[in-house]
């Protein structure tokens, strides 16, 4: 069992109020007085073990709400953070994956905590992401985001509005206006630094264009990517990839339907001892592409999905028909793409970068990287 520490100091401390044997996955609010071995990571996303995890853990697919990885003796849920989230903790010794692509679903962020060494093997993946025709990475979409009353676009049946792309580490795509209805806004970014644990947010709906009495949909936005916590007192080892992007947004439906804006890129937090980040290793959050505006009598095309860390998630190209192009996705310093109007629905825009924060304070080489990390 583990509990969250939520105090200031920036090194494994702990003790001093709460006894250190809770095991109900509380806060310790009394800030420590002495190094405590049982304690990893630094403030605000210490956390505190009730023993001291041993063994070999090669990992495969984990869903963060499920019994068969957390609450049954493979992970245990505890609250993470000075601004506590539940989130789905797998410990050992020595952690790495046991597959070449280890899929993470679920409500809970995941945090992997190993002792000595957390590997992310040559050729493996660990994906967080949230995919457009797939589910929705660990903690997407939470309640941070908000309500984002003015996300979405506009009904008309003269021409619907686009959805906004989802904000997360920078401001996502605008929607454009259809040729009547009104684009979408994008939420403002997160403050940084980013002191939560937490996913990307979604993007926008596009409006209707062909009006409820005729059976008109709404173009949903897609999800923002998913969030894990990489914690090793030793080395984290990247040789295969890391990736917590966003979902492209779906195209607009016929006819003259907005698009669904990109979802965000979502989180990826670490703190190690040391970290080295082979040729083939990447980190990555980027944002999902807009989906298109329909025409008259044309569907808008769906945004993409990223795959590429040095390369912006497309919009929905234009398929003609008086169709219209989403914005791209955000990937590095590149910022999400708004979309613009053709006269018909219009496009949405994509969803921007999501957050990775290194807690310990190493470079990561850029070419390994999108977006640019926030050391400390």
């Amino acid at each position: 069992m583990a509990a969250g520490c939520g105090f200031d100091h920036g090194a494994a401390l702990r003790d001093g109020g709460p006894t250190d044997d809770a095991t109900d996955g509380s806060i310790i609010d009394t800030p420590p007085d002495a190094f405590d071995p049982l304690c990893f990571g630094r403030a605000p996303f210490t956390i505190c073990m009730q023993s001291m995890p041993a063994g070999t853990k090669s990992l495969n697919d984990v869903d963060t709400d499920g019994p068969s990885s957390c609450d049954s003796g493979e992970g245990t849920t505890m609250m993470v953070g000075a601004n506590p989230v539940a989130a789905c903790v797998i410990a050992a010794d020595t952690i790495s994956l046991g597959s070449t692509l280890v899929g993470v679903s679920g409500d809970k962020p995941l945090v992997l905590l190993a002792v000595t060494t957390l590997r992310i093997n040559a050729g493996s993946t660990l994906d967080v992401t949230s995919g457009r025709t797939a589910g929705n990475g660990p903690g997407a979409n939470p309640t941070d985001c908000g309500p984002a009353t003015t996300l979405s676009g506009s009904d008309s049946l003269g021409g619907a509005g686009g959805g906004a792309g989802g904000s997360f580490g920078a401001s996502g795509g605008a929607g454009a206006p259809g040729a009547a209805g009104t684009g979408g806004t994008p939420i403002p970014p997160a403050s940084i630094p980013v002191d939560k644990l937490r996913g990307g947010c979604p993007g926008g709906f596009g409006g209707d264009g062909d009006g409820a009495q005729n059976g008109g949909e709404r173009a949903a936005g897609s999800s923002g990517g998913g969030a894990v916590y990489l914690l090793t007192r030793g080395e984290l080892i990247v040789d295969g990839v890391v990736d917590a992007s966003g979902a492209g947004g779906n195209g607009g439906n016929s006819s003259k339907g907005g698009g669904g804006g990109g979802g965000s890129g979502g989180m990826i937090l670490i703190h190690a001892g040391s970290i080295r980040v082979g040729a083939s290793g990447q980190l990555v959050a980027n944002g999902g592409g807009g989906g298109g505006g329909a025409g008259n009598g044309t569907d808008g095309a769906d945004g993409s999905d990223p795959s590429v860390l040095n390369m912006a998630a497309a919009g929905g190209p234009a398929s003609g028909g008086g169709s219209s192009a989403g914005g791209a996705g955000g990937f590095k310093s590149t910022a999400a793409g708004s979309a613009t109007n053709t006269g018909n629905g219009g496009a949405a825009g994509g969803g921007s970068v999501g957050v990775i924060r290194v807690l310990s304070g190493q470079a990561i080489p850029a070419n390994n990287v999108s977006p640019t990390p926030q050391l400390n």
